[in-house]
């Protein structure tokens, strides 16, 4: 008897690590999904762009590009979702460049020109590494830097806005974290939230940030919940603004929305607001 409990003991064992190390590698095939070609510029929309390189702390070299507005006012640290690369995100840099602010956006390791490979801590490295260049090469002020994050780089937007000065943090269709993510993606097994070996806990670092926070959402968002954005709303400090876009879909603007969403970043940015939600 003794000897088949300790046979079912291993065998237990066995597929509770093989699960695990599998869902490793599923989790890391489903976050990340990058595309090592460029396939549009700046400059096919006429936009003005510089080629960056930095090093990262950890010996990693990242690509960005540098686009500049007449103004220069303001620079938006942009960071782009999981899939693609910056060359997918053109338009988007097109239209803030018109709104008179500049960006400064990057490819995570392991994504078009920059080396390396993406993970959680290496993603908040780059971005910590996109911030120093910006404040010690380029000279920008602290609190001219707006950091910017997009569906998964949400996370490390919030983690860089914890952790550092800025002006403040825009999150377009971010979730609250993997957990909650991981349910949404696999209701059917709860229970593989509990193998994660990310948590992109976005919900537990926003409150820590001191600086006004704008939360854009689409009602009908396909891949992050409404909710999601609603939740990180309730959890930032004062000030900060809610927008509801009700004709977009996730980390996409329509044309629709395009006009009240490019309004609302432009005012938002303007001076610091009050406790403020745009949803009707």
């Amino acid at each position: 008897m003794t000897g088949k409990i300790v046979f079912w003991f291993i065998f237990l064992v066995v597929i509770i690590l093989s699960l695990k190390f599998y869902l490793r590698y599923l989790e890391n095939r489903i976050v990340f999904i990058p595309d090592r070609n460029l396939d549009y510029l700046p400059s096919e929309i006429n936009g003005k762009w510089e080629d960056v390189y930095f090093d990262t702390n950890d010996g990693h070299r990242i690509n960005g590009w540098f686009c500049p507005s007449e103004t220069e006012n303001l620079v938006v640290l942009f960071f782009h979702g999981n899939a693609g690369n910056i060359g997918d995100r053109i338009w988007f840099l097109n239209s803030l460049n018109r709104i008179g602010l500049s960006v400064f956006i990057i490819d995570y390791r392991g994504y078009g020109k920059s080396r390396g490979k993406a993970s959680e801590e290496g993603i908040n490295t780059d971005a910590i590494g996109a911030y120093n260049y910006l404040i010690v090469e380029r000279k920008i002020p602290e609190e001219k830097v707006v950091i910017w994050g997009t569906s998964l780089g949400g996370a490390p937007a919030t983690y860089l806005a914890s952790t550092r000065k800025c002006k403040a943090l825009i999150l377009f269709s971010t979730f609250t974290n993997a957990s909650d993510m991981a349910s949404i993606i696999m209701p059917f097994a709860p229970f593989v939230k509990f193998f994660l070996n990310v948590s992109y806990n976005n919900l537990e670092k926003i409150p820590q940030i001191g600086k006004p926070v704008l939360i854009i959402h689409a009602k009908e968002d396909r891949i992050t919940p409404f909710w999601m954005g609603q939740k990180l709303y309730e959890a930032a400090q004062e000030p900060k603004t809610f927008l509801s876009l009700y004709h977009s879909d996730h980390a996409i603007i329509s044309e629709e929305d395009s006009k009240i969403l490019w309004d609302t970043v432009g005012e938002f940015l303007k001076e610091d607001k009050k406790e403020e939600s745009l949803e009707d």
